[in-house]
């Protein structure tokens, strides 16, 4: 990562031109569905990409594509717009970090880059005044994940996946030669959006203890266990129950893309895939499963701030079981 990358100012939207090399497959970064399939944010961006040696950073909204407009557009539509991108060789983003997208979003203010909007000072001068008791609100939804059904990890070599998972969707690889974007001349063109404090508190944190019960040793908990391995953590999607009702995970609190931390009140972040899928496994009827769970956005909150997500933690929500602990 250049050092140019590393000392550029946060809160600033960024313009970054994207060009594959001559042996390159991809741009080099991953992509995750903004709220409610709207809009797209980067999941990741991978070393020694063309996408790396860009300003493009994790967890950025992209506001333009090739000088167009797509914030508001479905995410399929900017994947397709990506994927088009591909084959050309080239793409230019405009994106802005995620507490300022946030901001921009809660006071009205529209996001544009020269090409696209020559008149941004006003957005400009109102996010210069941004505060840090500014709420954030609502979760990013991650798309294109690694999904298991307590199942093996996806094999990301020459072998096809099996057939009970689906692979993650390996959108871009790519890397600039020249980076133009950080150059003096580039750099005028956009007004500078700086926020005084680096770091925003969040308001809403959605940390919850959940004890999923079955009814028989033939039920199941109710949820798909998605593991991620570039990003090294485990999520849980909720699957119909019985009868396709509601699950015995739904009923107890759990909600899709939530982010597992603990199993019956051990801290499961550090573990292999395999140790577990045992550990729930082994989670006999009638016995209750207990899982410590975070939505997306508390998730990526702690793990920016260094933080330890644990039950110890005043705000943690202590749910209601999906049943009466003697129900059989």
């Amino acid at each position: 990562m250049p050092n140019e990358y590393l000392n550029f100012p946060k809160h600033t939207p960024r313009t970054c031109n994207i060009r594959l090399g001559k042996n390159d497959s991809s741009f080099g970064f991953e992509v995750i569905n903004g709220e409610n399939d709207i809009g797209a944010y980067i999941q990741e961006v991978f070393p020694n990409t063309p996408a790396s040696n860009t300003p493009l950073r994790k967890c950025d909204r992209i506001i333009e594509i090739d000088d167009k407009d797509v914030d508001k557009d479905i995410s399929k539509s900017i994947l397709e717009k990506l994927d088009k991108a591909k084959t050309k060789g080239a793409v230019k983003l405009y994106v802005v970090d995620t507490e300022t997208y946030k901001y921009a979003q809660l006071n009205k203010i529209l996001l544009r880059s020269q090409g696209q909007h020559q008149n941004q000072l006003t957005g400009t001068l109102l996010l210069n005044q941004y505060h840090t008791n500014k709420p954030i609100s609502k979760k990013m939804t991650t798309v294109y994940v690694e999904p298991f059904y307590l199942a093996s990890p996806i094999n990301h070599g020459n072998q096809s996946p099996s057939s009970n998972t689906s692979t993650i969707r390996e959108i871009l690889k790519v890397i600039t030669p020249s980076v133009d974007d950080l150059t003096q001349s580039t750099r005028s063109q956009e007004l500078p959006i700086i926020i005084p404090s680096s770091s925003i508190p969040l308001r809403n944190e959605n940390i919850r203890l959940c004890t999923i019960y079955r009814a028989d040793p033939s039920d199941t908990f109710g949820f798909e266990l998605n593991y991620h391995r570039r990003e090294q953590f485990h999520s849980l999607s909720i699957i119909p129950g019985r009868d396709n009702g509601r699950s015995n995970a739904e009923l107890a609190g759990i909600e899709t893309d939530d982010r597992l931390i603990e199993i019956n009140g051990q801290n499961i972040q550090n573990l292999s895939h395999e140790q577990i899928t045992q550990r729930i496994r082994a989670v006999k009827h009638p016995d209750p499963l207990e899982l410590l769970v975070t939505d997306v956005s508390t998730f990526e909150y702690y793990k920016q701030q260094q933080k330890v997500i644990h039950r110890g933690l005043p705000n943690v929500k202590i749910m209601p079981t999906n049943r009466s602990m003697h129900s059989q």
